[in-house]
């Protein structure tokens, strides 16, 4: 099994030579799990709401394929899997200021 990430390093490029910012990405899960146990009712709302609608208009379907698939449990091994699949991850943009990069570890 793969390990999720645990920092992401941040280059900003500026005037004087700066390390870069360190942010522990670890640290930062039992903040999304909070805010996913204060957002869950307003996502069965939604849902109940894109359900009911979904019925009369055709439009609708790719909303609740969505909402479906995220409080599935493969929508939940899914993202799970993508999540595990980002160490490695790096972004760099360069332009005539700088480079700014994106890494995560």
């Amino acid at each position: 099994m793969k390990r999720p990430p645990l920092l992401l390093r941040l280059k900003i490029p500026g005037k004087k030579r700066r390390p870069g910012c360190w942010l522990p990405i670890f640290l930062l899960l039992p903040v999304a799990l909070a805010l996913l146990i204060v957002l869950a009712p307003v996502m069965l709302v939604v849902g109940a709401v894109v359900r009911w609608r979904g019925r009369r208009r055709r439009q609708w379907s790719t909303a609740r394929i969505i909402i479906g698939m995220l409080c599935s449990f493969s929508g939940i091994v899914a993202v799970v899997g993508l999540i595990c699949s980002m160490p490695g991850l790096r972004v760099d943009v360069t332009d005539d200021d700088g480079r700014f990069e994106i890494a995560i570890i």
